[in-house]
């Protein structure tokens, strides 16, 4: 792995970080300091979370760990009219559909370059001190690359930095949008394929089983077979849209990172390769010829397009990486086990081994510290908040209210729902949210109780509330860490950013560029109560 800095500091790697610098002659700090900034002139970094409904960059000087730049870009206000985007920046369709317009991806990279070389500049630093970075989607979403005359390439159709890339890029696609991580138009799909194989036997070799992958790359691409055999036959390669917009920076086409192949249902995770028998089997006669290289998670791709070095006035030395799945780059912010509540209530860690569990809320997939994680979904706690608000009449101001506050009465209030998301029972008054909490960690709790009692849990996204992580602690018993409230995703990307610009180790910048936050202890009294919670959970809706 190379290094930006120069000989004398890079030879350095084994001295400790101290004080937020980097100590040359691992004695006094602050004067190696002083002299390496002689040496040479800053080097920023970033990490990016393109999300549907906004991008997030961090900047980070890797010198001294200092956040220069943290921008974030609402794709709705910017653009919405534009696109005729709906609430959350998605088009939804029939079916399950939920598309993102292909420009809106290229449009999101160029208004995020000028807004951050704006904030940098105003810190007092030159735009062309940036000279690393990652952009990371979610790892779900497909786009079709259109076959095209040999010679033709991105650059050809957008070469002018004075054209937006947007006007062009429509052309080099087979569809006529993305499919967004949401969509949900693949069910049949995956439904068909456990007539293959069984789910256990699907979850052995790609990690994932069919029932809980109707997202992923491969049932999307094989809905496109079934519905749209033309627009299947012209295109030349499937891929995710973290690839898609690596293509975009680079100006070159890029394969697809180990860590979101291991979530398309047609890699096999140990071999970190296309699995044969599932491509022979199970899918259309020519998807394998169609799918991309796999490269190792977070590779360096090159530098950034003459394109963008011009529109943006950016140095030529960018180098751009391939960008993680959101879940993955949120967790190399953190070690040990973190629980993350966005639209989906998740549970995931770093595994020793690939140790996969076919039941419904497992995916087992690789990370980027060339080891495995493993992730465990209550799928339904979208449509749980959405219902219970719809049927208690609460504003959303009350609701996280309770959530910030929760009314300790009974914590065996919870909310139930059946299999057509029809509400059983809920709490009424200000505790409903309270109560909605307790169910979804429960849930969570109860499907990966397999897993044992870990040391500490860190709390993220809805999670990342005192409330919420005292349920938490007294769910699992043991203590969780409050995470501050920053994008994990964009932060774990600038993190990797950081470990390639300065050849160190991950665990280190991790832990000193992203703290793990307050520290809650659980209350053992508190746990009689939840294992009566558990126990209704499980005689209502066995897993």
């Amino acid at each position: 792995m190379g290094s930006d800095f120069p000989d004398s500091v890079a030879a350095c790697r084994e001295t400790q970080w101290m004080a937020n610098a980097w100590c040359v002659r691992g004695v006094t700090c602050h004067s190696c300091f002083k002299e390496m900034l002689i040496m040479s002139e800053p080097i920023l970094v970033s990490g990016t979370d393109s999300s549907t409904d906004k991008v997030q960059t961090v900047v980070v000087n890797a010198a001294t760990g200092e956040v220069v730049a943290d921008v974030t870009i609402s794709l709705k206000e910017a653009f919405g009219a534009k696109y005729r985007l709906q609430e959350g920046g998605f088009i939804r369709g029939d079916g399950g559909a939920v598309r993102i317009p292909y420009g809106l991806l290229t449009d999101g990279i160029d208004v995020s370059f000028d807004a951050v070389t704006r904030e940098i500049e105003a810190k007092g630093y030159d735009r062309k001190h940036w000279r690393r970075m990652v952009y990371s989607l979610q790892q779900h979403g497909m786009g079709a690359w259109k076959r095209r005359p040999k010679g033709i390439s991105l650059q050809d159709v957008g070469s002018d930095p004075r054209r937006l890339l947007s006007d062009v890029v429509d052309g080099l696609f087979s569809t006529p949008m993305a499919t967004s991580w949401m969509d949900t138009s693949s069910e049949a799909v995956c439904q068909k394929f456990l007539r293959f194989l069984p789910a256990a036997r699907y979850a052995q070799i790609t990690g994932s089983a069919p029932q809980v992958s109707h997202r992923f790359l491969v049932p999307q691409a094989t809905r496109l077979h079934e519905e749209d055999s033309d627009a299947f036959l012209q295109t030349e390669e499937f891929n995710v849209l973290a690839s898609i917009c690596a293509t975009f920076l680079t100006g070159q086409r890029q394969g697809i990172g180990e860590d979101e192949a291991s979530m398309t249902l047609g890699m096999n995770l140990r071999r970190r390769q296309w699995s044969k028998m599932l491509l022979r089997q199970c899918y259309p006669k020519g998807l394998g010829s169609r799918l991309p290289k796999i490269i190792p998670a977070g590779a360096e791709l090159g530098r950034l397009w003459r394109y963008w070095v011009e529109r943006h006035a950016l140095s030529p030395e960018l180098i751009v990486h391939m960008g993680f799945g959101d879940n993955i780059a949120a967790d190399l912010t953190a070690g040990g086990v973190k629980l993350s509540l966005g639209s989906s209530g998740t549970f995931y860690q770093d595994l020793d081994a690939a140790t996969y569990d076919p039941t419904y809320a497992c995916h087992v997939l690789r990370n980027g510290k060339d080891a495995y994680m493993g992730m465990y979904v209550t799928d339904k706690c979208g449509k749980l908040v959405q219902r219970v608000m719809e049927a208690s009449r609460l504003s959303w101001d009350v609701f996280n209210r309770s959530v910030d506050n929760p009314q300790w009465t009974d914590p065996t209030e919870c909310v139930f729902v059946d299999d057509r998301d029809q509400i059983l029972y809920f709490a009424g008054g200000a505790n409903i949210a309270a109560a909605l909490t307790r169910s979804i960690l429960t849930d969570i709790h109860r499907r990966v109780a397999f897993l044992g009692k870990p040391p500490y849990i860190v709390a993220t996204g809805g999670f990342a509330k005192p409330g919420v992580a005292k349920m938490a602690a007294d769910i699992w018993g043991c203590p969780v860490s409050v995470a501050p409230e920053v994008n994990r995703v964009a932060y774990g990307s600038a993190i990797w950013s950081m470990t390639q610009a300065t050849g160190r180790a991950l665990g280190i910048v991790a832990s000193n560029l992203c703290p793990t936050g307050t520290r809650i202890d659980p209350d053992p009294q508190r746990a009689y109560f939840y294992r009566q919670l558990a126990a209704e959970f499980a005689k209502r809706f066995p897993v």
